[in-house]
This record gives C-alpha cells, structure tokens and sequence, in this order.
C-alpha cells in the first residue's frame, strides 16, 4: 500500500499550515477570488503542498495507474455516498435541523445558457481533483503520524474522520454557513473517495469517484 511506502519530508507541516492559512483567510473574511483563479486554486496548491509534504518520489507513488476493479469499486463508492447523505440529513431531522441550503455553485444551474453549461462539463473536473489533493494533504500526514503510536484501522478511522470533517468546513460558505450541512452532511459523503485511496491503492480511486458523482449530480439537476 502507498501509504507505507511514503515518508513525510522533515519540515512537511509548513506548507500545509500556510495554505490552509490562506484558505481560511479568505473564509473568514468572506473574500471570493476570480473564478479562474479559484478553479486552479486547490489544484495547483494540493500538488504543490503535497510535493513539500512528501518530494516527487514519494508523490509519484501516490498516482499509480488503477487496477480495473475500479470499474465496480467506483459505482459502490458512488452509492455509499448516496446512502451517508440519505443518513446525515435523517439524522439531522431527529435533531430537529433544517432549512437545508442549495449548494450555491450548482443551485442556479437551470439558469444557465448552453455555453456555460458546457464550460462547466470542462472546467469543473479540475477543482475536483484539487479538492481531493487537499484532503491528501491533511490526510496522509495525520495517517502516517497516527500509525506510529496506534493501531491500524484506528489510524485510518481517525485520520479519514478529521480531513472529511475539514473537507466539510471547506465548503461552509458554499452552503450558506448551515455548520451541520457543512460539516456532517458534506463531510461523510466524502469518507467513501478517501477510503477509496486506500482500497484502490492510488489516490486515483477516490479522484475518479469524485468526479463521477458530482457530474451525475450536474447532470440530475440539468435534467430535472
């Protein structure tokens, strides 16, 4: 597995640190960057940082070609997605939780022209695969530490369960500051794309899986 093949360069933490930073600024202050400019964002940042965490050898071993069970391992990871979210939200009823938000990126896609539709389809793919680069970045360094001192499958738990719940933060101003939405919804749907890193050996699996739910998501809300 990857993960045991990897180490963490000595001073790994820095540029995490200074990202995230960065990324919460700009949260924090409620400031939107250019729409190219946070497209590329996450993705030239995550490879960046990941190259400090770990250096080129170490990355490459992180993107091996995936075996071919990735053609079923996806659509069940897909569908794990689909049974978190139906469980999240069922569980924030009995908590009383609602006036659940739209996701505010895809909530005015009907109003859309075919031109930007179409732009979308090219472009969104991109910030998906930046948005599981940061999650590596959080991830596999929590994970390596972790293992050090606990068993296993705790390690893995653990360090899933704290990137997914930052994941989830992420994307607080994308569901209009509703914290359980954010935070547990958006949070547990993404445990099954990190798992898949694992399971598939490569952090293609959970890339890939990313990327085909939410396009059939676009596609369900262009469709309905």
């Amino acid at each position: 597995m990857f993960i045991n093949e990897v180490r963490l360069n000595k001073r790994w933490w820095i540029a995490p640190i200074i990202f995230y930073g960065f990324i919460f600024f700009l949260l924090l202050n409620k400031l939107t960057l250019p729409k190219e400019i946070g497209i590329l964002m996450y993705t030239l940042g995550g490879i960046v940082v990941l190259l400090c965490e770990f250096g080129w050898n170490n990355v490459k071993k992180m993107f091996k070609a995936p075996a071919w069970n990735i053609v079923y391992k996806v659509p069940l990871a897909i569908i794990s997605c689909l049974i978190i979210s139906s469980l999240t939200m069922l569980l924030g009823k009995l908590f009383q939780v609602q006036d659940y938000k739209s996701n505010l990126g895809l909530s005015n896609l009907d109003d859309q022209n075919s031109t930007n539709i179409i732009k979308i389809f090219l472009t969104s793919w991109i910030q998906l695969i930046g948005e599981e680069l940061i999650t590596a970045i959080i991830c596999l360094p929590i994970l390596i530490i972790l293992k050090r001192f606990l068993p296993w499958k705790l390690s893995l738990c653990l360090a899933i369960l704290i990137s997914s719940l930052i994941f989830g933060l992420l994307h607080i101003e994308t569901y209009q500051y509703h914290f359980y939405q954010a935070l547990i919804v958006i949070g547990m749907i993404r445990i099954p794309f990190t798992y898949l890193w694992f399971n598939t050996n490569t952090l293609w699996g959970g890339i890939i899986a990313h990327i085909c739910f939410d396009y059939l998501l676009i596609v369900s809300i262009i469709m309905t």
